[in-house]
């Protein structure tokens, strides 16, 4: 009786032990997939430091007419200068796109 206690003893020091890795296992999984979804991307715009405009100056080359076509996708402005170049541009929260003067860079084809 007494040799049965204590190999109830031992088997619950295994069973933490099982624990412990487990619960290692998984933090080490959930570690993984935030580096992922980090990796890739999940976060609200991606663009490549190359491509990416301030707001003001996208306005100052509409109005110079440096820009020859934009698309609105929700709160991003894509498009190409009058170079080639292509651009992107994060519009700032709480600006009427269709108000600004950059609607008119196009000339005939009005960008709202």
């Amino acid at each position: 009786m007494m040799k049965q206690q204590n190999d109830n003893n031992e088997g619950g020091g295994n069973n933490n032990n099982q624990f412990g890795r487990n619960l290692l296992v998984w933090l080490v999984v959930a570690l993984l997939l935030a580096g992922v979804f980090q990796m890739f991307g999940a976060g609200k715009s991606q663009m490549s430091p190359g491509q990416a405009m301030a707001y003001t100056e996208f306005l100052a080359k509409a109005d110079a007419q440096q820009v020859k076509e934009i698309t609105i996708t929700g709160d991003i402005i894509r498009g190409t200068e009058t170079s080639g170049a292509q651009f992107a541009v994060i519009i700032p929260p709480g600006t009427d796109v269709r108000r600004c003067s950059a609607c008119c860079c196009l000339g005939s084809r009005c960008c709202c």
